[in-house]
Formats: structure tokens, sequence, C-alpha cells
């Protein structure tokens, strides 16, 4: 509406701001905020609020102006904002040089306007610029009433409170932070679970954010220190869920594609092990018959290592025989050794004698008619 303001009352997190944006942009308003500096004074300010003018009054533009409390660097500032919501103007604040050309343009417009042949007179024109810049500046102020300073304020500024619509800020019920998170979750539908889960869902974040709501009344009551849950944390809430179940869904996924492919390994496995076991059992049947082989092979052998003992037996049997027979006819060849080293030199005296013996010997003793005598005597001779 014209000449409207708007105080907003609630803590932070209520979602002032947001309305206040939403509602200036489905009006087609311009949207202005104040950019603090570590520097930021009320020059600036002032600088700021004759912008404001110069788009409400000069140019005719509807302008939403958004001041919350973190950008009240000094009380002051509230002063200002005062002066405008009481009387629209703030005295000094136009270059005299500069509101003649405002004025000047707006003069124009107010001949167009009203299509007279009467001269508009300097107030005229200026009571006019004074009423379109009140028609189309809003001026939304969003403060807490945490503390004492929402107090204060009102004491000091009444014209922020008896020119302003005051709206408060109450806590969402219980319906509104369902739907809320209903529509959270559709925009995110990645949750995968029964419809049944999907539809008690939302319920259940409501009632966890009223539980935290609970609790920090209970808070205050044994602390008396204040602690404020506010949409935005209910926000915050459910994107940190949506964060938090994507994280364990993928961990879950992760962990589900290990487990196919281990099961994979393992029907693998199952099909390498069945493979195994039928070349084992033919292994088994061909060491079956290798094992009757060799067990028939054992029994030859034993055979034969029986044949083998009882000939070995033999074998030393007559090994003791041949070495009591061989102790027997070393003793005789000693003794003949000994008969023979007696009977050599004989023998080498008989073949020297016989050497001796010649052809007429012969006939003599082939003319002898007793030649064993001869014989005899040769011998004894030799002897």
């Amino acid at each position: 509406m014209k000449r409207s303001s708007a105080l907003l009352v609630g803590v932070g997190g209520s979602g002032k701001q947001c309305l206040t944006r939403l509602a200036a942009d489905i009006g087609r308003h311009i949207t202005s905020q104040l950019v603090l500096t570590k520097t930021y004074n009320e020059n600036n300010l002032k600088e700021d609020i004759k912008y404001l003018f110069d788009v409400a009054g000069h140019k005719g533009k509807p302008i939403s102006f958004l001041l919350t409390d973190a950008e009240v660097k000094h009380e002051t500032f509230l002063e200002y904002i005062n002066m405008v919501l009481s009387t629209g103007e703030i005295p000094g604040l136009i270059p005299k040089d500069e509101k003649e050309i405002w004025l000047g343009d707006v003069r124009t417009e107010f001949v167009k306007k009203f299509k007279d042949n009467k001269e508009p007179s300097a107030m005229e024109i200026y009571d006019y610029f004074l009423d379109r810049l009140r028609d189309n500046l809003h001026i939304v102020l969003c403060f807490s009433p945490v503390g004492n300073k929402f107090r204060e304020r009102a004491r000091k500024f009444p014209a922020l409170f008896n020119e302003c619509s005051i709206d408060w800020f109450m806590p969402w019920p219980a319906e509104a932070l369902s739907t809320v998170a209903e529509q959270s979750l559709a925009r995110y539908g990645e949750i995968h679970t029964t419809p049944e889960i999907m539809a008690e869902l939302p319920k259940w974040m409501a009632n966890v954010h009223n539980q935290v709501n609970d609790a920090c009344d209970l808070y205050y009551a044994k602390m008396r220190r204040s602690v404020f849950v506010t949409p935005k944390s209910y926000l915050s809430f459910l994107a940190s869920y949506q964060d938090l179940y994507g994280k364990k869904y993928a961990e879950l996924d992760e962990a589900e594609q290990k487990f196919n492919i281990g099961l994979q390994k393992i029907s693998e496995a199952k099909e390498d092990i069945a493979l195994l076991e039928k070349g084992l059992k033919k292994e088994e049947e061909k060491l079956k018959i290798k094992r009757e082989e060799v067990d028939v092979l054992i029994t030859e052998l034993n055979k034969q290592k029986a044949a083998a003992q009882k000939r070995g037996d033999e074998v030393g049997a007559d090994k003791t025989r041949i070495e009591g027979e061989a102790a027997v006819i070393g003793k005789e060849k000693l003794d003949c050794q000994a008969s023979l080293d007696i009977a050599l030199p004989a023998l080498f005296k008989a073949q020297q004698a016989a050497a001796k013996i010649t052809i007429k010997d012969i006939a003599e003793l082939k003319g002898n008619p007793n030649p064993h005598i001869v014989m005899k005597y040769v011998v004894d001779a030799m002897a």
C-alpha cells in the first residue's frame, strides 16, 4: 500500500528478510539494503537515504528499504529513519542545487498530472515531491525482540512503531513444518524407502524441531538463558539431513557394490572349485589305479626281497664255508710252500746233474743189466 512501512519482529532466522524480498519482488519494487564496512558512518547512511529519495521522490519508482538489527551500527542511525517515517524528509540532506534539479523534473510530472493552467508554486511542487516520496518509499525494519534494545527503541524512536505495520514472527506450527519438510524432500527426490515411511518422515522432522523448542524452553526455565531454534535452523536441519542421507546412501551403495563384487567372486570361485573337484576326482581315480599298481609292485618287491634274503643267507653260509676252506687251503699252501722251498734246491741240483748227462751215459745205462741200481746210485749221488 502507499505510505506503508513494516516492522517485522522475530528472532534471527525467522524468515523476515526472505519474505521482504519476496514481497518486494511480487510488487515489482526495487530492493535496497545497507552494505556495511568498517568505516561506515552517518554520512554514508545519509548518502544511502539520499539514493532512496532519488528513486522514490525524484524518479517516482517504488522501492523497499530493508534494515536489520545487524545493520544498525549506531543507534543514531535510527534517528534518521525515524525522521523519514514521521515527516518524510531529513533537513539538509539534499544540496540546494541538486534539490532544484529534482524539483524541476518533478514540476514537469506535476503539470502533466493535474493539467491546470495555473502556474504551480515551489511549495506545491515540494509537497508533491514529498507525497510521491512517502508513497513510493517502503521501509521494512527487521528487529529481534530479544534483549533490552527493542524496548529502548520503542521509547526513543516512536515513529518506528507508530508509522509501521508490526508483524510478529511466531514459531511455525507443526503443520507448516511438516509441509515444508515434505516439499523439501520432494525436491530432493533421492530418498529410497517405502511409501509408509516417506509419508511419516515429514511429520517426524517437524516433531524433532518441536522437541528441540521444548528443550530450549526447559533450558531457559532452569538456566534462565535463551536459546532460539528458528525456521532457518529447521531449514538447515532439513539440508543437513539430506546431505547426511546422500553421504550415507553413497557409502551403502559403495558397500553394496563391493558386496556384489564379493558375491560374484564367490560364485566364480564356486565354479572353479567345482571344476577342480571334477579334476580331483579324475586324479583320485588315477591315483587309486597307481596305488593298486604300487601295492602289486610292493608285494612283488617283498617277494623278491624275501628271495634275496634267502639267497643272502645261503651266500653267507657259502661264504663261511669258503672262508673255512680258504683257511685250510692257506695252511696247506704254507706247508706246500715250505716243502717247495726245501725241494727247489734239489731240483736245481737235479737239473744241473741232468744237464751233465751225455749220450754216452745213456748208452751205458741202457747196456747195464741192472739200470735201476744205477739210477738209485745216480739219485743217491745227486742227493
